[in-house]
């Protein structure tokens, strides 16, 4: 097919020249095309999409002139004005009932890279694509066979292993995950994403200094990385070390001054060592910028009820609950605020509410205050 359409080609540069004999219209539309669209062959590559329908869309104007003129042709010839109208009638209900069935397959992502699968089985990027979005659905199991196809398309396809290692850690296959982002790193020295990844592992498995270490490296790696920061603070705090936790911090935020996470982790950060007011001050800003940010209301309500101010605590439990109904620990801590309100009706609810999500501790709470 390939040398099929060499003959096409030289066959149309051949007409186009021809043409100027007679007009210069289809030499213009025809050098508009080939002009716009050689500034998108990729003759060098830059980047993964070698071609891509966007490509298309300036060039495609110089056919549509040429398109148009033929139309404008055909109704100068009144012979020919009836065939022109059904020509062009045929045209627009035929792009127009294309361009439908093609949106339909941009709905969302899942339809899209399902799509370019059910076409190209061999196209290792499009199977990542629709793991990650089979893993923001929690069908694990499906973004993991997307993973192991893209991976056995292409063994040595670091991403792959990176988000696989990402899946994995989600699942708590601790080892399986540590062994992909090594194998990711081993194929891509330079892999950022994979050292702050294989940062947040060490900091799961509470191997805090090798946590500091990779997130000091995807720092190297890349200055500005201010998510690499924010974790290597969290890191840096868990290992005490208070100033390196605050500076790290800090950087986050200089980098991203609407970093909502690093404002929440600053927070603790000054909690722990009863800096109440910046505390406070810090979990205010992160609800500014992310108004359903469960963690935060979690953390305040810490904060009130560390200081006895049980109802404040209720308060902000409540709301953590409200955006995230799975966070158990909020369950758990606002029963204890409300023990020590006097609601022990409440109290018993929470404590049993949190117990259906594993949590021992809210059992024997419950088994103290309730039976």
């Amino acid at each position: 097919q390939y040398f099929g359409y060499l003959i096409l080609l030289l066959g149309l540069l051949a007409y186009v020249f021809y043409s100027l004999k007679t007009s210069k219209k289809i030499f213009f539309a025809i050098g508009f095309f080939s002009v716009t669209v050689f500034l998108v062959l990729q003759l060098l590559p830059v980047g993964g999409a070698i071609m891509a329908d966007r490509y298309s869309y300036i060039p495609s104007i110089g056919i549509f002139y040429l398109a148009g003129e033929g139309f404008y042709w055909l109704w100068n010839k009144k012979n020919l004005r009836t065939f022109a109208f059904i020509l062009l009638g045929t045209m627009v209900i035929f792009y127009s009932v294309k361009t439908n069935a093609r949106c339909g397959i941009w709905k969302n992502g899942m339809i899209l890279w399902t799509d370019v699968i059910d076409q190209y089985q061999t196209i290792p990027q499009a199977y990542i694509n629709r793991g990650i979005i089979f893993a923001s659905e929690k069908k694990y199991d499906e973004s993991l066979n997307d993973y192991n196809k893209a991976i056995q398309l292409e063994p040595n396809f670091s991403k792959a292993y990176n988000n696989r290692g990402g899946l994995m850690r989600t699942l708590k296959k601790y080892n399986e995950a540590i062994a992909d982002f090594n194998k990711a790193i081993e194929l891509q020295p330079n892999y950022t994403i994979a050292f702050n990844n294989r940062g947040l592992l060490m900091n799961i498995t509470k191997q805090y200094e090798q946590a500091v270490k990779d997130y000091s490296k995807a720092i190297e790696l890349k200055p500005n990385y201010y998510e690499a920061f924010n974790n290597r603070g969290v890191a840096n705090r868990n290992l005490n070390r208070y100033n390196e936790s605050l500076n790290d911090f800090n950087k986050a935020l200089e980098l991203q001054p609407g970093y909502s996470k690093a404002y929440n982790e600053r927070g603790i950060l000054m909690a722990n060592q009863n800096r109440i007011d910046e505390a406070l001050n810090d979990y205010n800003k992160a609800i500014q910028l992310q108004p359903d940010y469960a963690s935060a209301y979690f953390n305040k309500g810490n904060l009130f009820m560390n200081q006895k101010k049980y109802s404040e605590a209720i308060n902000e439990f409540t709301k953590a609950i409200k955006v995230q109904p799975n966070l158990a620990e909020a369950y758990f801590n606002r029963g204890l605020s409300e023990i020590n309100s006097g609601k022990k009706e409440n109290a018993c609810s929470d404590f049993k509410e949190a117990s259906k999500y594993g949590l021992q501790y809210a059992t024997d709470e419950f088994n103290k205050y309730c039976k």
